[in-house]
């Protein structure tokens, strides 16, 4: 469980387990992304909680702003785990009938 004490905002998790899964991400793909901001965080508790992050990241050092996805899940020791992070899948298109 997270403890969202006044030390740590939601927002600063967020960027902790965006920060931690890119960082993973980087030495995966042997790239070198940097984080930018937090756009949406989702945080589903119980006895394996897990944080979903969509966050804006590029290519350093002036690659164009990605949109990112993210999956960490934390422990009761206070440690982030990474379990995804890869480029958002581009919008489906929207069906024009409706």
């Amino acid at each position: 469980p997270v403890n969202f004490d006044n030390e740590k905002t939601f927002k600063a998790h967020g960027e902790e387990v965006a920060s931690v899964c890119l960082e993973r991400h980087n030495q995966d793909k042997g790239s070198n992304v940097e984080f930018v901001e937090v756009v949406r965080a989702n945080y589903r508790g119980g006895p394996r909680p897990v944080s979903y992050i969509t966050f804006m990241a590029r290519e350093k050092p002036d690659g164009p702003l990605v949109e990112y996805q993210a999956k960490g899940m934390s422990t009761l020791d206070g440690k982030t785990h990474p379990m995804l992070c890869r480029p958002a899948p581009p919008p489906k298109p929207q069906n024009k009938n409706f």
